[in-house]
């Protein structure tokens, strides 16, 4: 047994039993199915009944006043406005409506109806009493009508239920509306996750807190696992930076100024004390294992489960975890590591953190050469170059290269460059995008010399399309052809990739075999047969994080990010279609890694 395999199983034990004695479920059942909507009347038989008359045939004193941050919400605004035209069509009463923008203390005393969260005291009143984000309650307080939710979804919900279940009749029969305090409306939402004691106290009383200056890791972890608490557990937890004043009770996320623990590289650390808790991790993919540890392992989701969360705490080196889940070795096999990654080089995809989430691709992996395509302009203005150069990486620049879409990037401290080369695909390309650049490096260590390409094939799917890439294809055979007619090239390993928007079983890639190279899945020792081409994730600018991820479907044969080898003369140890969440966010592709011995 290896060394890690060893301190794996050490861990995985220690961990067991860390949980046995400080998390206990409410229920044992395994069914992953969440409820959503169970009913639950208020019960108000103990209180003399109060009944508000809404409208009296045909006449009204009262208002519909909304919270105004759900105001840019289309969805609700529709169905108020529709609220509000039931109400005239059926009694001819018309009720203004407005936001609570304009709130003030002489308002206070007026008859009316509150929906969301208010600046009105009743619909503070209510809003403090409802545990979880999607419950909602439709009741009298005072002389208001109170329809409170916490969010504009669930409030559209509720409002809806208003409708159906009290207008609707009341409307058809007569001019007038009541609504009694014997008919108060609670509506329980449940959850995967009943309860969640943190030392001593509910969840919901807690807050989480990030670096002031957060790093990516940092704020996809934080921002990520309350969309999962809040999906799951239905609390919205408050995110602030450490600059704000310690709370009664946060959870610490990541290098705080006021953390205690500070996690080794690979590792992480969840740590309760007092009324903290600690989950920090050093490394991409120790982020990435924390977050499945969270929310797999300390309080998963399953129906009825209840959690209790002692004092304790818990290192994990997460490297062996984060491998065998992703398919993909952090460590590399072999003389050579290559990646090919298609960045999506273009504007128009909503997020700010592409950059830097796939500056952390490129660390936790370490390639030696980075072929890269889709390189605009944009991403030359946005500072990756200088990103990179920080991490060792230097750009091939070739001579008759002009704004490089396709460019070779390589470690300095690990390889040098011989030669290199640029050559633009003549016919179809869109913005002279679609091109190939070349190096030979030489191995500093070593000596030993190899040849690496990267390139981007023309992409529509017409008969004109699928002619230019027969036509990429070709030139990039007679380019090979070119570079090894120099003797000191002819048999030297040569591995070309990159995103050629056509599949293994195409005419352009029969081009390629026909003309010397192998397809380098075929090849490869170790491999996952997982395609590259996906989705773009979906950003909710309301929860400040990606609310759906895609990740590519079908097998290896049908991507279009491929990797060719000249086969005599190297092996290709490795070949993984990288699919940690980063890959899922970053771009519309997953990168391909491959690991070659000569």
């Amino acid at each position: 047994m290896t060394r890690r395999g060893l301190y794996r199983i050490i861990c995985i034990a220690l961990i067991a039993a860390m949980l046995a004695v400080c998390f206990s479920g409410c229920n044992d059942q395994q069914n992953n199915e969440e409820t959503v909507g169970t009913e639950l009347s208020t019960d108000s038989s103990d209180l003399a009944e109060t009944v508000l008359t809404i409208v009296d045939n045909g006449q009204s004193e009262y208002n519909i006043y909304y919270d105004k941050s759900y105001a840019s919400n289309d969805d609700f605004i529709s169905v108020v406005g529709a609220m509000s035209k039931m109400i005239y069509n059926g009694t001819g009463a018309r009720l203004s409506m407005t936001t609570d923008r304009y709130y003030k203390d002489t308002m206070a005393n007026q008859p009316a109806i509150l929906i969301g969260v208010t600046q009105w005291a009743e619909s503070q009143e209510i809003a403090a009493k409802l545990t979880k984000l999607n419950d909602y309650y439709i009741g009298v307080v005072g002389n208001k009508l109170v329809i409170c939710a916490q969010n504009a979804e669930t409030s559209t919900t509720a409002v809806q239920y208003f409708m159906n279940n009290v207008l609707l009749s009341q409307t058809q029969n007569g001019k007038s509306i009541t609504f009694s305090s014997k008919d108060n409306h609670l509506q329980k939402a449940v959850y995967g996750i009943d309860s969640v004691s943190l030392l001593g106290a509910e969840l919901s009383e807690y807050r989480m807190v990030i670096p002031e200056h957060a790093d990516v890791n940092e704020n996809y972890f934080a921002y990520q696992l309350r969309y999962w608490l809040m999906k799951h557990y239905g609390v919205l937890l408050d995110i602030v930076n450490d600059s704000a004043t310690a709370g009664e009770r946060d959870i610490l996320i990541g290098d705080t100024a006021r953390s205690t623990s500070h996690a080794d590289e690979d590792e992480y650390i969840v740590k309760a004390s007092g009324k903290t808790l600690e989950l920090s991790a050093n490394g991409y993919s120790a982020y990435d294992e924390l977050y499945q540890y969270v929310t797999k392992t300390l309080i998963p989701s399953k129906s009825g489960a209840c959690y209790t969360i002692a004092e304790t705490e818990t290192t994990v080196n997460a490297i062996s975890g984060f491998e065998e889940r992703t398919a993909s070795s952090i460590t590399a096999s072999g003389d050579v590591r290559v990646m090919y990654y298609n960045i999506y080089g273009w504007e128009n995809y909503s997020t700010s953190v592409r950059k830097e989430m796939q500056l952390e691709l490129f660390k936790t992996y370490s390639p030696d050469v980075i072929g890269l395509q889709e390189f605009s302009s944009s991403v030359r203005l946005g500072g990756l170059i200088s990103d990179l150069s920080q991490l060792g990486y230097a750009e091939v620049k070739p001579k008759n290269a002009y704004s490089n879409f396709t460019p070779l990037f390589y470690k300095t401290d690990v390889l040098e460059v011989v030669e290199s080369g640029y050559q633009l695909y003549s016919g179809l390309n869109d913005v002279n995008s679609k091109s190939v650049t070349w190096a030979v490096f030489s191995v500093k260590q070593t000596g030993e010399r190899f040849i690496a390409m990267s390139t981007h094939f023309y992409w529509e799917s017409t008969e004109e399309g699928a002619a230019a890439r027969i036509s990429n294809a070709t030139e990039l055979i007679d380019l090979i052809a070119s570079i090894r007619a120099n003797a000191e090239y002819a048999e030297l390993p040569l591995v070309a990739g990159g995103d050629l928007n056509c599949t293994v079983s195409s005419e352009p890639a029969n081009i390629l075999s026909m003309g010397g190279l192998q397809f380098a899945w075929d090849l490869a020792v170790q491999k996952n047969d997982v395609s590259t081409h996906h989705q773009h994730a979906e950003y909710s600018a309301d929860y400040q994080t990606y609310i759906n991820l895609y990740r590519p479907t079908g097998k290896y044969s049908a991507a279009i990010d491929q990797v060719w080898v000249s086969s005599d003369n190297m092996t290709v140890n490795r070949l993984s279609t990288l699919t940690a969440t980063y890959t899922m966010i970053a771009s519309d592709h997953c990168p391909v890694l491959v690991d070659i011995s000569f």
